[in-house]
């Protein structure tokens, strides 16, 4: 296991495919408790090739939490890893949906980290994920904006109008802002010209 570890932590392809089929200790992986799987190491450190091989050889580690209760797409997301979102999400798309420890969707950990690639790469396959909610009922928007993620909240409302339109409580940019600004974001006013052109298209619910 040590070596297959090492393999991840450097990226070597040729040492994961050589050792895989002797470790015993990798059918343990997919089972918990485990505090990181080969996967995950490669996804957070950007190894695409090292994960694309893990993804072929054992696609049933994308499915396994770490003991921080993260999937590998959630490292990968949270640290812009585009290239291995891309993968996951190509292979199975249903990947992008499963939340964290922390309720949290794929697309709300891209979205609280600014990683704006990612947040396109995911929305492409799975448009859907921009309603998912967390526990506490927020949206990747609002998450967005509660960290002060300008470019991943003007992303989100410029690519997914339908979701905004859900925040809305009234027709006034004022409104707008103070629904995407419900956390406390100090960042507000900095929406204001989105939010604009997003009330000439659609129509608020309820109006």
């Amino acid at each position: 296991m040590e070596k297959l570890m090492h393999a991840s932590l450097v990226g070597d392809v040729s040492a994961l495919t050589g050792l895989l089929p002797y470790d015993p200790l990798f059918e343990m992986m997919v089972h918990p408790p485990v505090t990181q799987t080969p996967l995950h190491v490669a996804s957070l450190r950007g190894h695409t090739a090292f994960a694309s091989e893990m993804l072929r050889l054992k696609p049933e580690l994308c499915r396994t939490q770490n003991s921080d209760g993260h999937y590998p797409i959630h490292l990968a997301s949270s640290w812009g890893r585009v290239d291995i979102v891309r993968k996951m999400v190509e292979a199975d798309k249903s990947l992008a949906r499963p939340c964290d420890g922390n309720g949290c969707t794929a697309l709300h950990a891209a979205a609280a980290n600014n990683q704006v690639e990612v947040l396109s790469a995911l929305l492409k396959e799975e448009t859907g994920l921009a309603k998912e909610v967390t526990g506490q009922g927020e949206t990747a928007l609002h998450v967005a904006v509660k960290n002060h993620m300008i470019g991943a909240a003007t992303h989100l409302i410029e690519h997914c109008k339908d979701i905004i339109q859900q925040c809305l409580t009234g027709p006034s940019d004022t409104e707008i802002i103070r629904s995407l600004s419900h956390a406390g974001c100090k960042s507000g006013p900095r929406f204001t010209r989105p939010a604009s052109k997003l009330i000439i298209t659609t129509t608020p619910l309820g109006y």
